[in-house]
């Protein structure tokens, strides 16, 4: 997928779904049933958006709705997660830099 194709609703989806993700990632923790609550409602409603009734819901295709996502108006990258000597720790994104959604570099 060369350019942005997807639906604005869409995109803007991603981007609460990467927000809320970021959210759970940083200290202070909130209250984590609510947030995990919304992050599974918009799991959802991201994958059964009418939009991949027409299109493959492929590997590439959920990277490039991350990339736009990332890219739209009030996007931002996700925070990376790594485990080092037993402990969570966070990774901060670099400005500019968009991460894989799985955490992988």
């Amino acid at each position: 997928m060369a350019e942005n194709c997807f639906p604005d609703d869409l995109v803007q989806l991603k981007v609460e779904w990467i927000r809320t993700y970021n959210r759970l990632s940083l200290p202070p923790l909130p209250p984590l049933g609510e947030l995990d609550r919304l992050l599974l409602h918009l799991s959802r409603r991201i994958r059964w958006h009418p939009y991949w009734r027409e299109h493959p819901w492929t590997w590439p295709a959920r990277e490039e709705l991350h990339r736009a996502a990332v890219a739209a108006p009030g996007g931002e990258p996700v925070i990376g997660k790594k485990v080092v000597d037993g402990r969570i720790v966070v990774i901060l994104p670099q400005a500019g830099t968009a991460q894989r959604q799985d955490g992988r570099d």
